[in-house]
């Protein structure tokens, strides 16, 4: 047998192991390039695409469908009345908050996911253009409050310009179930309407409808001076409303 009849068997017998075999001999022995191109289209030919086919559609085709199709089956079992019910009874945002962005402001907890105090890429990443925001649960319901500010300490209405959101179920730990229906019911959702393929559809709207920003209400921000130094001057949260003493 001829050593380009021999170089032709061991391709084909082991198949893209063989490709680097026939590669390296090719570099040692004077072999046609038509000869070469032949073989190697007759390989590429001869492989199987069932598994890398299979293994596309369902690792990441089937569960992109999946994860867009949360979307709509979401927004159809939402309700207009319950979401109204659930803003009434979460506490309003602060309209302006302290920029030293104590971990505390109002009784307002700050958000780790958007912590003004933090750095990084994932800080605040779905909320971009807040500084920080703060959450707060309601003391009538699963529901909370997320309040997200800019860089002054401003309350952010629009959800486009990073506003918080509504949450129907407040996460606290990861041993409550309210952590885990707020995944579902506020998270998941969230991607899937507003993450992707699904902002052409403009389901990102209508995810906000179910879950606005909320309102604000003007809370004091006490001055306070350190060591009676009235150069020394920082703004510390409280809980007194305007037209109220403190």
């Amino acid at each position: 047998m001829t050593t380009e009849a021999l170089l032709v068997t061991d391709l084909h017998s082991s198949r893209w192991y063989s490709i680097f075999r026939f590669l390296s001999r090719f570099n040692r022995q004077s072999i046609s390039i038509s000869r070469l191109l032949t073989v190697l289209l007759t390989t590429i030919k001869s492989f199987s695409w069932k598994r890398p086919v299979k293994f596309l559609i369902c690792g990441f085709i089937v569960p992109y469908f999946l994860f867009s199709a949360y979307c709509p089956i979401w927004l159809a079992l939402q309700s207009e009345s319950y979401t109204e019910k659930s803003m009434n009874e979460t506490p309003l945002c602060p309209c302006q908050v302290s920029i030293m962005w104590d971990g505390d402001q109002f009784g307002f907890n700050v958000d780790p996911s958007c912590d003004a105090r933090k750095s990084g890429y994932w800080n605040c990443r779905f909320h971009q253009g807040a500084k920080g925001c703060y959450r707060r649960k309601s003391t009538k319901s699963a529901a909370g409050a997320q309040c997200c500010y800019d860089k002054n300490g401003i309350w952010i209405a629009d959800w486009k310009k990073g506003a918080g959101t509504l949450d129907m179920y407040y996460p606290q730990t990861l041993t409550t179930i309210s952590t885990y229906q707020h995944f579902f019911s506020d998270v998941l959702s969230y991607f899937s309407c507003c993450i992707g393929a699904s902002k052409i559809l403009n389901s990102c709207e209508h995810y906000m409808k179910y879950r606005p920003p909320g309102k604000c209400e003007h809370l004091l921000l006490t001055p306070v001076y350190a060591s009676g130094d009235p150069d020394s001057l920082t703004l510390t949260t409280s809980p007194c409303r305007l037209n109220e003493y403190c």
